[in-house]
């Protein structure tokens, strides 16, 4: 997703769902989103990014990357609220929501 944000310096909310869908096939090898600059959030510019709401929130490694990325080295200046919703089916544990916690207050 953060190869998507590159191209998307006027985003003020940011909805994502975050639950896999087993209709949805992976990308093909040669994808931009398997590059490495494409996981790389450290040159994206978030001028206008207020809010950021993540549905169906699993906690996987992915997942946690993605928003440590999109907190911490995203320059979002304008950013002032953070919604994550648990997936239904997979209750967030404890050091799941810490972490959470810890990303999104630390910033």
């Amino acid at each position: 997703m953060l190869h998507l944000l590159r191209r998307g310096n006027g985003i003020r909310n940011l909805v994502a769902s975050a639950c896999p869908s087993k209709k949805r096939r992976p990308c093909p090898l040669s994808c931009a989103c398997r590059t490495p600059e494409s996981c790389r959030a450290d040159t994206i510019t978030l001028d206008s990014l207020e809010e950021v709401e993540i549905e169906s929130f699993t906690g996987a490694d992915d997942q946690m990357e993605f928003l440590r990325q999109l907190v911490f080295i995203c320059r979002a200046p304008q950013l002032a609220s953070v919604k994550i919703t648990a997936c239904p089916h997979s209750p967030l544990n404890n050091d799941v929501q810490e972490k959470i916690h810890v990303f999104c207050f630390i910033h």
